[in-house]
């Protein structure tokens, strides 16, 4: 069974089928309105035992490509609600194969954050965020979150997209949005004395990442 090519995949917890997502699924949230029936990204839900800490794996495979503008193909991007400690549920991405992006933001920041293979992103509080193909290969991620979160899509939609668009021509910003700061970074190498999941589970202020200033 081919995970980049089926839309199956078997786990330890039995069969899972994929979320597809097509062209289409993006039109309202890119920088362009879209149609088409091309897949972007697939999504196979709870992968992965890891019920000690009631949290979900999932994996994420998306595809190279761009839209007719020049859109690097990508997520739709989400916000997370607020767990009961009254901040913004966290989350841990890993890359499994493949290079690309992550598109970070709030309301007025953005982080365009590298990624390669073995790279590990905790997503910074309160901050969206989007994966981006920006190249010629397949990128395939785990993500570990709890099992109480349930993503805010809508928030994302109704803004009309990101915080900024990944494009052929660099980096675009969305107008409804009051972007201050651009920074890219990159993940910084980690040595963990706990499981990358257990990272999931609470908040913290720290974030995984070195990053610069946006010189584009």
């Amino acid at each position: 069974m081919n995970v980049l090519a089926d839309d199956f995949m078997i786990t330890q917890l039995g069969m899972r089928k994929a979320q597809v997502r097509r062209v289409k699924d993006l039109n309202g949230v890119t920088l362009s309105p879209v149609e088409g029936e091309e897949v972007v990204y697939k999504v196979f839900r709870d992968v992965e035992p890891v019920h000690q800490y009631d949290l979900r794996a999932d994996v994420t495979v998306l595809y190279p490509g761009a839209l007719p503008d020049g859109e690097f193909y990508r997520t739709h991007g989400h916000f997370h609600p607020e767990g009961p400690w009254g901040k913004p549920w966290p989350e841990v991405y890993c890359v499994l194969r493949g290079r690309g992006k992550f598109l970070l933001h709030d309301l007025e920041r953005v982080y365009v954050v590298e990624l390669k293979e073995g790279d590990v992103v905790k997503v910074p509080e309160g901050m969206a965020h989007v994966l981006v193909n920006d190249s010629d290969e397949p990128l395939l991620t785990c993500n570990y979150v709890s099992k109480s979160v349930t993503p805010d899509y809508g928030r994302v939609k109704a803004l009309g997209g990101p915080a900024a668009f990944l494009t052929k021509d660099g980096i675009v910003l969305n107008r409804n949005y009051d972007v201050k700061e651009i920074k890219v970074c990159k993940p910084l190498p980690l040595n963990l004395d706990s499981l990358v999941a257990t990272h999931a589970v609470k908040p913290s202020v720290e974030e995984w990442l070195t990053c610069f200033p946006y010189k584009g």
